[in-house]
């Protein structure tokens, strides 16, 4: 006889509980518990030790990535999947980086959550089409973003520009200061770089204060005088 999934249930909307409640009513899945909140998911979850977590992002007393990462740090066994509102550009990087497994929007069908469970229950991860091209394109963006950096370390040295050294900036900064120089919004950057929008904005204050430039074309300036960046580093996003 199969031994059943443990499941536990965790989601902010009652009507999205009671969907995925419907769907665990079979043979195959056994509810060890449901909540709508974070504190009473992480009590759930740590005294019964479910196979798999189905969770919302939107919980109303914590963060749900660090409930996320708390849980798949503390219970290696677990999976969890997001089922979310959040759109996958928004949500679904941080929340991969956080220890999450899956990510389904809240517009899925019976057989997108049942392809999910068992890929994630596989030891595998799983998304959407989109997600797929969303999380390529983005390693495609930090692989270029690395080559470059690599590559600038090698031509800059210790140069200044009005008394100014280039190594004053860190390597997170540089990328930072790398895509905003190509038109790249602050939500663009953070999902990028898998930092949140408030992070990004600290460090374009913080790159303006060590250089002492303000303006952006101030900032183009510096790039290309210290061939720091070149134009055909960073491509469209996306593309």
């Amino acid at each position: 006889m199969t031994e059943k999934t443990t499941v536990l249930l965790l989601n902010e909307h009652g009507l999205m509980r009671d969907m995925l409640r419907h769907f665990l009513e079979n043979p195959d899945f056994t509810l060890s518990g449901e909540a709508g909140d974070g504190a009473t998911a992480l009590r759930l979850a740590m005294e019964h030790k479910p196979r798999l977590l189905l969770t919302g992002l939107s919980l109303p007393d914590m963060d749900a990535l660090t409930l996320v990462r708390y849980l798949t740090e503390r219970l290696p066994e677990l999976a969890v999947i997001a089922v979310t509102h959040q759109s996958e550009e928004s949500g679904l990087l941080p929340f991969f980086a956080a220890g999450g497994h899956g990510y389904l929007n809240r517009f899925i069908n019976e057989s997108d959550l049942t392809d999910a469970i068992s890929t994630v229950l596989k030891g595998e991860i799983y998304a959407s089409h989109s997600g797929t091209q969303l999380i390529m394109s983005t390693y495609r963006i930090q692989a270029m973003l690395a080559q470059s950096g690599k590559e600038n370390n090698s031509r800059m040295g210790t140069g200044t520009q009005g008394g100014v050294q280039v190594t004053m900036l860190s390597e997170r900064e540089k990328q930072v200061l790398h895509l905003y120089v190509h038109g790249y919004s602050n939500k663009e950057t953070a999902m990028l770089l898998c930092l949140s929008e408030s992070t990004v904005i600290t460090y374009k204050k913080r790159i303006k204060e060590k250089l002492g430039l303000n303006k952006r074309a101030e900032l183009l300036q510096y790039a290309m005088t210290h061939n720091l960046f070149h134009a055909c580093d960073v491509p469209i996003l996306g593309v």
